[in-house]
């Protein structure tokens, strides 16, 4: 669902539903540091408008609660209010639709083929993990007991997930958000950050965007300098034993279409032609290492 502005704003607020993967550590794209940061407003929330996976998603949510009420039988109605808990007043949240006549509420999902292989079999309660605390979160928001998740995966496969509401989840949903909004955000004391995650580095990237032309002294972080070409290091020797793995396989197939690992599987061959492209022009920073002479 897109999010209008004054919702964006209220969502600065409060923990939201889509918060709470964050929170525990199950989201791909975000840590608790760059939720800290856009919670305080030290940092933007990231513009989604040039993310197609979510303009199409948003382009084709009422298609999909169609194809919901078409499965179902049941009536869906937009709900384009702000939810704040009445005792928990810093959860908030926007859920994508209600079920007339009953308490229970439809998160809609728009699934890529990448992560496809995340989810369950239709009416399962199998969601991925990183979409779980969402409609967990609305089901503690709204005092309801049951919750869909309706996932388009194209074609005419949209699988609905009936989940229940959990005692267990709610306690976590109030501990952990309750404790990064009071003792992080409202006590301005950032968490700390996870230097591993995937999303890291494009969250320093947009941090500090270009240079001031200055030179500073980095000698306190020459263990981690140390780390980075050790680490390099044995990625090349492993990237070489898995080209001298691949070519042994490539030797032995030859000019077959199919060479069969009993018991394991297959290894097929096929002509692919892909037509040219031109890459339009862009801009980005640039970071090397250049090793010191003597």
């Amino acid at each position: 669902m897109a999010l209008t502005t004054e919702q964006l704003q209220e969502r600065q607020k409060g923990i939201g539903g889509s918060d709470i993967s964050v929170l525990l550590g199950l989201n791909p794209y975000k840590t608790p540091y760059e939720l800290y940061l856009e919670k305080t407003g030290e940092l933007a929330p990231k513009s989604l408008d040039d993310n197609d996976a979510v303009s199409f998603g948003n382009i084709i949510e009422n298609t999909i609660g169609e194809f919901y009420e078409h499965k179902t039988g049941l009536k869906l109605r937009n709900n384009n209010q702000t939810i704040r808990h009445t005792k928990y007043d810093w959860l908030v949240g926007h859920i994508d639709k209600k079920i007339e006549g009953v308490k229970k509420g439809v998160e809609i999902k728009n699934v890529g083929f990448h992560a496809a292989s995340s989810w369950g079999k239709d009416g399962t309660d199998e969601v991925a993990e990183y979409y779980i605390m969402q409609p967990m979160a609305y089901m503690l928001l709204l005092d309801y007991q049951e919750f869909d998740v309706a996932a388009y995966f194209g074609g005419a496969d949209l699988r609905i997930y009936p989940l229940q509401r959990d005692k267990e989840f709610d306690e976590l949903i109030i501990d952990t958000s309750h404790d990064f909004w009071h003792n992080n955000v409202l006590a301005n004391v950032p968490p700390e950050i996870d230097y591993t995650h995937q999303s890291t580095e494009g969250l320093l990237k947009r941090l500090y965007e270009g240079t001031d032309g200055t030179e500073i002294d980095i000698t306190s972080v020459e263990h981690w300098h140390q780390v980075k070409v050790e680490a390099q290091a044995k990625v090349k020797e492993y990237e070489a034993i898995v080209q001298g793995a691949k070519n042994h396989i490539i030797a032995e197939i030859g000019n077959s279409a199919i060479g069969n690992i009993e018991g394991i599987g297959s290894y097929n061959r096929k002509l692919v032609k892909r037509k040219g492209f031109s890459v339009d022009p862009t801009e980005y920073m640039n970071q090397t290492f250049k090793k010191q002479m003597g």
